[in-house]
């Protein structure tokens, strides 16, 4: 069963992936089924240790699932953007997860979004912020040792290396790569492109249905960032990218400040958020330099699409 038509979604993180997985890929009427929970994908495939992982049982219950599949026409899609890697270890398990789906889909399609670096990472640090992370954007990124425990990887966001990855173990032409700044450009087109790609064909019917301008995530404020931080690492329950605040209470607790922090937002003045936001985005900024440009250009050129039109760095 798993020589079927399929379409993995392979991340990247913060490019629109819970809009799609919301929207278009349980979509019986555009021809997507997701036969598959996150957790499970997680559970399966992306996350046992190299020692562990067991294809036969992998393939085992993937086939499982595409079996209660109740439309033969429907297209399987296994999303999540845990297969590209995670940014907050440096994506140093993205090869292996690559490897692991080729040999389960072998005929597959592959989806690979990207997003502009600056932003992408920006978005990141928010997320880690939100997750309860405590230390600044600065120490976020420049990391000095990752040989004992994989941490953030400039390198990740190098968008060529894992397409290049992709093109050579399924093929080029099923590999379909998209910038996420073309979803907020023009996302009737960005649909299209993914729903054309993924049956094989042209287009049918309309994308009507689809809430285009809805996203499913938004960000937080410069404030409720600098307030949530202070937080975690005073008072922030301990969890994977937080183990040292200074007097960690409960989530519950923690949940509860959050909330007065979020009733606070909407008094602090315009000025404070974006003199927080400015000064964050500003080192984000210098630390990436001209760092992405060579891979842009060569990202650029793998895809077949001008990415300076859409702000990247070349």
């Amino acid at each position: 069963m798993t020589n079927q038509k399929v379409l993995l979604h392979v991340g990247y993180h913060k490019t629109g992936t819970t809009w799609l997985q919301k929207f278009l890929f349980n979509n019986g009427d555009y021809g997507f089924v997701s036969p598959m929970s996150i957790k499970d994908m997680m559970d399966f495939i992306a996350l046992p240790n190299p020692l562990d992982f067991s294809v036969e049982t992998c393939r085992a219950e993937i086939d499982q699932r595409l079996n209660q599949i109740g439309s033969k026409d429907s297209i399987p899609v296994f999303s999540t953007e845990r297969f590209s890697g995670h940014p907050h270890s440096g994506g140093y398990d993205s090869k292996e997860i690559a490897d692991r789906l080729k040999i389960l889909f072998p005929n597959a399609r592959v989806l690979i979004c990207i997003r502009e670096q600056k932003k992408v990472i920006l978005s990141c640090y928010n997320q880690y912020i939100k997750k309860g992370g405590a230390i600044s954007v600065g120490a976020y990124l420049h990391v000095l040792d990752r040989t004992r425990v994989p941490l953030f990887d400039f390198q990740h966001f190098m968008y060529h290396r894992l397409i290049r990855y992709y093109h050579t173990i399924f093929g080029k032409d099923k590999v379909l790569v998209l910038p996420y700044e073309l979803f907020m450009r023009d996302p009737n087109d960005y649909v299209s492109k993914i729903i054309q790609f993924a049956t094989g064909g042209p287009l049918h019917g309309s994308l009507d249905n689809l809430p285009i301008q809805r996203m499913a995530n938004s960000s937080i404020s410069g404030y409720e960032l600098a307030m949530r931080r202070f937080l975690n690492f005073t008072i922030g329950t301990r969890n994977s990218i937080n183990q040292f605040s200074i007097r960690p209470l409960s989530k519950k607790y923690n949940d509860f400040f959050f909330g007065i922090v979020q009733k606070t937002n909407p008094i602090i003045p315009a000025f404070v958020n974006k003199s927080i936001s400015r000064r964050i985005e500003n080192r984000i900024s210098e630390m990436i330099g001209t760092r992405y440009c060579e891979s842009n250009r060569m990202t650029s050129e793998l895809i077949g699409m001008d990415l300076s039109k859409f702000g990247y760095k070349i």
